[in-house]
């Protein structure tokens, strides 16, 4: 049984040579991903009638679900939508997406809007849990900035990092997943808390801000770094003077 939605069908799969919900569930049971040009016929789940691939059952007339692309061989209950310039279908989507012929994927229209196109064009993973995504049906976002994570995997890392009041911050590129006024106040509060050591009071750091990117300076403290700029505590440290 499919566990990736309720479909009146099963496809054929030629690589393993037997039936399958569909081709998420072959994904994340095998060590191999297949594609459209594997599956040589789907069965009716109703009357069990074998047939070429379509989204109505040619004998019952039962249709197979609410969405089906016949340039992907992709069936859905949910939104769907195919891209011709990706030359594949998005689903679950909870918006209008756009086309960027710079990363050749799409994107929502925030993230379309402020993204930077990326020079890395091969299959995409969730930075958590390392999944690729066409290995199953899981919904995912683009961050800001333009890296990718699980919805699943995204919301339990926010409880991990609240959990051990850390910033939550994108694992491959350290920019904040969320604005950084979100934590503005909260981290305020800290810097207030934390007073450095006497002797430490007239000591500078030299630091640079991962969300703005820019160099700057600012009062000596051992954890919180206010950038001047954008006024993110997402900040490193460079170098100190005494």
């Amino acid at each position: 049984m499919c566990t990736h939605g309720v479909y009146n069908h099963q496809i054929y799969l030629e690589c393993c040579k037997k039936y399958f919900g569909c081709c998420f569930c072959h994904n994340e049971d095998n060590n191999h991903i297949t594609n459209k040009h594997n599956i040589s016929h789907i069965k009716c789940r109703k009357c069990d009638t074998k047939q070429p691939v379509s989204n109505k059952c040619i004998n019952c007339n039962v249709q197979f679900a609410e969405k089906f692309c016949k340039e992907c061989y992709v069936w859905s209950n949910s939104t769907i939508e195919h891209c011709n310039d990706c030359n594949k279908c998005y689903i679950n989507l909870t918006g209008k997406i756009y086309h960027c012929h710079g990363c050749n994927k799409c994107y929502y229209k925030n993230p379309f809007n402020y993204h930077k196109c990326s020079l890395n064009q091969d299959k995409y993973e969730c930075q958590i849990c390392l999944e690729k995504l066409e290995m199953s049906n899981q919904e995912y976002f683009y961050l800001k900035c333009n890296h990718i994570i699980h919805k699943k995997c995204y919301y339990e890392y926010l409880k991990s990092c609240e959990k051990h009041e850390k910033l939550p911050t994108c694992c491959l590129c350290r920019k904040l997943m969320l604005p950084p006024s979100n934590f503005e106040k909260e981290f305020d509060q800290k810097l207030e808390n934390w007073k450095v050591l006497e002797c430490q009071e007239n000591w500078i750091s030299y630091f640079q801000c991962n969300d703005c990117e820019k160099k700057n300076i600012a009062k000596y403290h051992p954890k919180y770094i206010k950038c001047i700029d954008c006024k993110s505590y997402n900040t490193n440290s460079i170098s100190i003077v005494k």
